[in-house]
């Protein structure tokens, strides 16, 4: 199967502001995760959580971990949801809970109820990492989607940058009784903001529902024998034909002594309508004008048949190849990326006798702020480009690669072991930078790939 757009194009489907719509959800959902990592050791350290920075590496991976786990049990109902619901309310619910987890999140000074606010408000109840898939699939269309994810990435990007630095900076800015309280009302603004252009210049672009096709097809066939007396005639001509065919053929006697020229013929007629239907299955063309002019028990022809037709199970779906190597990549795909976002904080925050750089709050937000730089640049301006160009497969096999050597750059990086502090940073953001944009871009071919497969399946 060719995982190549189909047309080119260079104007998304439904225009820009559903885009925009769509970049700013994915800036709210990232800043609900990404501006924690600048103070999230040194918030378990002053909420009593851990003893010390050096030992504050679990209690921090525990917060964004909550997130990952609400997903896990409510995904499957996000995708049941934007199709029973619509993609426009549940993206705007999504975009709800997330405004509200970020102002939950920042008035909470226990272990546990940090936890179940990110556990419940940003994860399960943000349906966002499901969404995103379908609403930049049916806005943007099959040839735009690289170019509309470059762009979605690269408010993500631009989140990366502000969020920790954000974070870093307007820790515990109101006092110490609720450190994390001013970067979390941040995180609610902009959640708002994120509901209010949803609502504002999101459509919904839910698929009508297949009965409502057959219905329309079975009008249109309609009219079309209405306005064509000739045809109807023939039509009518060819149904008297039938019944007396079948009539002769069930009175007699001899039908099982048939040649095999006639069960050859059957067989063709047999293959022959089932061809057509599997051509035309949404009863246009000829193949439905066939279909619709064989009588009122026909049931509109292949409009009939396909809704006597057995689908196959989920389980039949889902693994059909190549579906199931790529939903495999992406859950190995999301483990590194966020194993980069969790560990580069925890490793450039640590003590200097711990191995780490020994960075304070706003030392940490500058230094991811200026890793982001790198991902604003690559996103905005080269990935989309560059996956048009080399295509999906070459494009999750360079960022891959790429990731994978900028990892081993980054562990054995001489300016980790400066005596400036700016120097230690800068070296570790530009590594850093340029390894979560080859992720990336990873990611980017990952979930085109994903989109195609089920665009292009009709099952």
């Amino acid at each position: 199967m060719c995982l190549r757009p189909r047309a080119s194009a260079r104007v998304p489907t439904l225009g820009w502001k559903p885009v925009i719509a769509i970049g700013w959800a994915n800036a709210a959902h990232f800043y609900s995760l990404c501006s924690i990592f600048s103070y999230a050791g040194f918030l378990a350290v002053d909420c009593g959580w851990a003893a010390d920075a050096d030992t504050a590496g679990f209690v921090a991976g525990l917060l964004p971990t909550a997130v990952l786990c609400g997903r896990l049990f409510t995904s499957i109902l996000w995708g049941h949801a934007a199709d029973r619901c619509g993609r426009r309310p549940s993206m705007i619910a999504s975009m709800v809970a997330v405004t509200l987890g970020n102002v939950c999140f920042g008035l909470t000074t226990s272990l546990p109820a940090a936890l179940a606010v990110r556990f419940l408000l940003i994860g399960a109840l943000n349906g966002w990492v499901t969404l995103m898939g379908l609403c930049v699939l049916e806005c943007a269309g099959e040839a735009m989607q690289p170019v509309v994810w470059s762009y979605v990435f690269a408010t993500g990007s631009v989140v990366a940058l502000l969020g920790p630095a954000i974070g870093g900076w307007t820790y515990a800015a109101l006092g110490p009784r609720f450190p994390a309280l001013p970067p979390s009302l941040v995180g609610g603004a902009i959640g708002a903001t994120a509901v209010a252009v949803n609502v504002a210049w999101l459509p919904e672009t839910k698929p009508r529902a297949a009965s409502s096709s057959a219905s329309a097809a079975t009008a249109s066939s309609s009219a079309i024998r209405a306005a064509s007396p000739a045809a109807a005639a023939s039509s009518s001509t060819l149904r008297a034909a039938s019944t007396s065919f079948s009539a002769a053929a069930a009175s007699s006697s001899y039908s099982s002594r048939e040649g095999p020229a006639g069960k050859a013929n059957k067989a063709d007629a047999g293959g022959g309508a089932r061809t057509r239907l599997a051509t035309h299955p949404g009863g246009g063309g000829e193949g439905g004008g066939e279909g619709s002019g064989g009588g009122d028990n026909g049931g509109g022809g292949s409009g009939g048949a396909a809704d006597g037709a057995a689908r196959p199970p989920l389980s039949a779906v889902l693994c059909s190849h190549p579906l199931p190597l790529v939903m495999v990549l992406r859950a190995a795909h999301g483990c590194a990326l966020f194993a980069a976002f969790d560990l580069v904080p925890l490793w450039c925050m640590a003590s200097r006798y711990a191995g780490g750089l020994a960075l304070t709050e706003e030392q940490l937000g500058t230094s991811l702020a200026a890793g982001a730089v790198v991902q604003v640049v690559f996103t905005s301006l080269a990935m989309g480009r560059l996956v048009r160009r080399l295509g999906l497969h070459a494009s999750l096999t360079a960022g891959c690669t790429a990731a994978a050597l900028l990892t081993l750059c980054l562990l054995t990086s001489p300016s980790a072991t400066a005596e400036r502090w700016w120097l230690r940073a800068l070296g570790a953001s530009l590594v850093y930078g340029l390894q979560t944009s080859a992720m990336l871009l990873a990611g980017t071919a990952l979930v085109s790939m994903s989109n195609l497969l089920c665009a292009r399946d009709p099952q």
